[in-house]
């Protein structure tokens, strides 16, 4: 019979099985018996184009043969599993969701496992419509494959089923066998499973449509229906399972990771993944921060803003002061003389024609920092939280008849600017050091107040905005205005927090620290008031940090002492690639979306 007519005989079978069993849970009003029936079904599949199929017999055979042994350990255990319990979690939750429209909406769900089905039975068809009989050694490999696929889901499913039968481990995180390795170690040798078809149709036409099946199964349980639906109703219902999350593997069996780090993490801190990959896992990170955060849940997210306008209202100017000045400066400025641009500008730098190199791309932003601050000479201006002073040098070079103040809270980075000014014959800026947190100014050194007050990515690293402004409206002369530069989301404020494995960029960067939406600053204009402000693609910073990282790789052997002095012989190499990873994630996170998700804001403020 040709292929087409089986498939289609498949797919009417398929249609009335899986509305017979829909039918029943209608009256039952428990739709679990569709994972046993599914499996069964499947298998009565894989025998259907045995019979049907007219390619060589052994070939026709196996398949046949692995598809029924197949469905039937899995098909019985399911069985065993759901019949005469209460309805799984994953079908509960769609029936409570769908309301009145469940018993509708759920024969559509159950249709669509009919495709499913069809789609992964191609790994069935293709070996039983081959003309001739595949070479012995794939014949093996197949038999292989396919031994420690069913084996080891089996063994999976044993050691869970012997893990909950006991009762003393009620409520708790199956951690034994193949579940110390992977939290779903079935779901992985059910993946590998459909691959034993691709060895068996090695050298047949129809071998293409054997790849669908493993790969729509990986998709399926990580994607769709399977691990999040599954892992929802356990992080909220186990105790430690979240834990679990963090240091286990979803899918593929591979040693746990130590408490608060994650296996990938070390993976990619070891140099062992190629950059274009750890740059895909930032992607895929981007995004689901983004879900977390309810980017396409207004009322969530307006809860959850309101909520962290009450935590940055109720906290001091600023926290983890001493973590963010050491992770960023505790490497000699010789670190960062050897890969940034000539300022030694450490923030975004812009690209009006994109082809700018790093040097002219931090000039360009630095000029557009005058025209928004609007400074001129002759001004007293303050650079607060000036880095290793790449706007304060600037800004003395460029106003002769200016007073530059700038206010660090690091000594090292305060020689570091003195010495430079002193090289360069610049006497018009003075460095004071001081946490933001208690620092005032004596009267003496304030002399009356600043015309401008220029902030350049400090903003980042403060929590009380209110308090912060309030204390720069301080030292602002009545005509004064402040401008400051931040990088920002469009729509979403959260705190820079280490939850899990994954808040790398929060453990080892920005500590402390906040992301700040386009409009959170309006939202604290008691003492100065917001006069205008920008939005900076964050395309711009894209390039900034794909320039550092290639100058950082071009500069290794320049930078690999400077990192031994500084973290010791055995760690250097692991924060060289620290370093680069978070170059490589301030380009994905501010290129995501084509700098339309992140990006940074500019803003100036007078005083009311």
């Amino acid at each position: 019979m040709p292929p087409v007519a089986a498939a289609v005989i498949a797919l009417v079978g398929l249609v009335l099985v899986f509305g017979a069993v829909w039918a029943w849970q209608v009256k039952s009003e428990n739709a679990g018996m569709i994972d046993p029936v599914w499996a069964y079904s499947l298998g009565a599949v894989a025998v259907l184009y045995a019979v049907l199929g007219t390619g060589d017999s052994p070939t026709r055979a196996l398949a046949a043969l692995g598809g029924l042994i197949w469905g039937a350990r899995l098909g019985t255990h399911l069985w065993r599993r759901n019949f005469g319990q209460p309805e799984d979690a994953r079908y509960r939750r769609f029936r409570e969701e769908w309301g009145d429209a469940a018993p509708r909406r759920m024969f559509w769900f159950f249709q669509l496992q009919v495709v499913i089905s069809m789609l992964l039975s191609v790994a069935f068809l293709a070996p039983s419509y081959r003309s001739s009989e595949p070479a012995t050694g794939w014949i093996l490999l197949a038999v292989a494959i396919w031994i420690v696929s069913v084996g080891g889901e089996g063994l999976a499913d044993r050691q869970l089923r012997r893990f909950k039968n006991d009762p003393s481990n009620h409520g708790k995180v199956c951690r034994e066998g193949l579940w110390r390795y992977s939290r779903h170690p079935n779901y992985f040798f059910e993946c590998v499973h459909w691959v034993s078809y691709i060895a068996l149709s090695i050298g047949s036409p129809w071998i293409w449509l054997t790849f669908l099946p493993p790969v729509l199964m990986a998709w399926l349980l990580l994607k769709l229906s399977g691990i999040p639906l599954l892992e929802a109703s356990l992080a909220k219902t186990r105790a430690g399972y979240a834990e679990y999350m963090r240091t286990t593997n979803a899918l593929i069996p591979w040693p746990p990771a130590a408490p608060g780090d994650g296996w990938l993490i070390r993976c990619c801190e070891r140099g062992w993944l190629p950059d274009p990959l750890i740059r895909l896992g930032m992607r895929q990170l981007m995004g689901q921060r983004l879900r977390d955060e309810a980017i396409h849940n207004g009322e969530l997210r307006a809860q959850r803003l309101n909520r962290l306008l009450d935590d940055l209202r109720s906290s001091p100017i600023a926290i983890e002061t001493q973590a963010a000045n050491t992770q960023h400066y505790e490497v000699p400025a010789a670190f960062f003389h050897a890969h940034l641009g000539p300022h030694l500008k450490y923030s975004c730098c812009l690209y009006p024609e994109g082809k700018e190199t790093l040097a002219q791309a931090e000039t360009a932003m630095l000029e557009l920092y005058a025209a928004r601050a609007e400074l001129a000479d002759g001004q007293r201006v303050l650079d607060l939280g000036c880095g290793w002073g790449s706007l304060s040098l600037w800004l003395a070079a460029r106003y002769p008849n200016s007073r530059i103040v700038a206010l660090s809270n690091s000594h090292g980075q305060r020689a570091f600017i003195e010495a430079c000014a002193a090289e360069r014959g610049l006497t018009n800026l003075k460095v004071v050091t001081g946490n933001i947190v208690d620092f005032e100014f004596s009267e003496a050194q304030l002399a009356g107040g600043f015309d401008r007050v220029v902030s350049i990515e400090m903003f980042e690293h403060m929590k009380n905005y209110g308090l912060l402004l309030a204390k720069i409206a301080r030292w602002m002369r009545d005509d004064a205005k402040l401008f400051v530069h931040i990088f920002v989301h469009r729509t979403l404020a959260y705190h820079f927090q280490v939850e899990d494995g994954s808040d790398w960029m929060s453990k080892y960067f920005f500590t402390g620290g906040t992301m700040p939406s386009e409009n959170l600053l309006l939202h604290f204009q008691d003492d100065l008031r917001m006069e205008r402000q920008w939005w900076v693609s964050g395309t711009h910073y894209e390039r900034t940090a794909n320039q550092w990282l290639a100058a950082l790789d071009a500069a290794k052997d320049r930078v690999m002492p400077l990192l031994v002095d500084t973290y010791g012989a055995r760690d250097a190499a692991i924060w060289l690639q620290r370093w680069r990873m978070f170059y490589m994630a301030v380009a994905e996170l501010f290129g995501y979306a084509n700098g339309n998700e992140w990006g940074v804001g500019h803003y100036r403020f007078e005083k009311r």
